[in-house]
């Protein structure tokens, strides 16, 4: 079997090569593309907290960490590619199951944290305000 392989791999053409590569490519491609673009996230609505001064590594992590990619590669090079890594943002963020990496990223990015509505009793005192 190995020689078979030997003796076919030796008589390809350099035009036969040239197109099982290309082949190749176009499947990555379109892998990454359905990855980033097209793949719905797997989870439930999630608010995710994003600690301030996080790296890239650390957001790809958290990402990861709660189900939202596949793994931590993607979030890091479809930010690096897209020019997101010194952009992005702290904060919570509220990703429901309609969201890709890219929507994400971009929520990340644009800073579009999860706000959270409270209501202040008239005649409370400070103290009683940081027990909420």
């Amino acid at each position: 079997m190995g020689l078979t392989l030997l003796y076919y791999l030796k008589n390809l053409n350099k035009k036969n090569i040239f197109y099982i590569i290309i082949v190749i490519f176009i499947i990555i491609f379109i892998y990454f593309f359905y990855n980033f673009f097209i793949r719905k996230t797997n989870i439930e609505n999630i608010l995710i907290e994003i600690p301030k001064n996080s790296s890239l590594k650390e957001i790809s992590n958290i990402l990861y960490l709660n189900n939202l990619t596949q793994n931590r590669i993607f979030p890091t090079s479809l930010s690096i590619l897209l020019n997101f890594q010194n952009n992005l943002s702290y904060g919570e963020y509220y990703i429901n199951n309609n969201d890709t990496l890219y929507d994400i990223l971009v929520n990340i990015r644009k800073g579009k944290s999860y706000l959270r509505k409270f209501t202040i009793v008239e005649g409370f005192q400070k103290y009683q305000l940081l027990e909420l």
